[in-house]
């Protein structure tokens, strides 16, 4: 998934109903290129609750993954993902290439 530039961007996946409920871990793959990146933040929602927020870090243009953070929800659950910025600096384009759920 590629956000653009100077837009929040946001994305929504609804868990397959075999999903257990139960804590998991949840980490992105992303590639940033600017700096300005640290300013940013991917907000998460289950099922419309806000849970957690997650740095978007500066990669210097590798794939690397954000650092863990936990967040409980099963099968049915609604998992929204928002682009926030701290201070209102400019967004700048990132690609995220996946969404990692590990079991705690």
């Amino acid at each position: 998934v590629n956000f653009r530039s100077n837009c929040p961007g946001s994305l929504e996946f609804k868990m397959p109903e075999s999903v257990p409920r139960k804590d998991y871990q949840l980490r992105f793959k992303i590639c940033t290129v600017h700096l300005a990146h640290e300013s940013t933040l991917f907000c998460i929602s289950v099922n419309s609750a806000a849970v957690c927020e997650v740095p978007v870090l500066y990669t210097v243009g590798e794939w690397m993954y954000t650092n863990p953070a936990t967040i409980g929800l099963g099968g049915g659950d609604t998992i929204s993902i928002t682009r926030k910025s701290i201070d209102n600096v400019q967004f700048w384009g990132l690609a995220l290439r996946e969404l990692v759920l590990e079991s705690t």
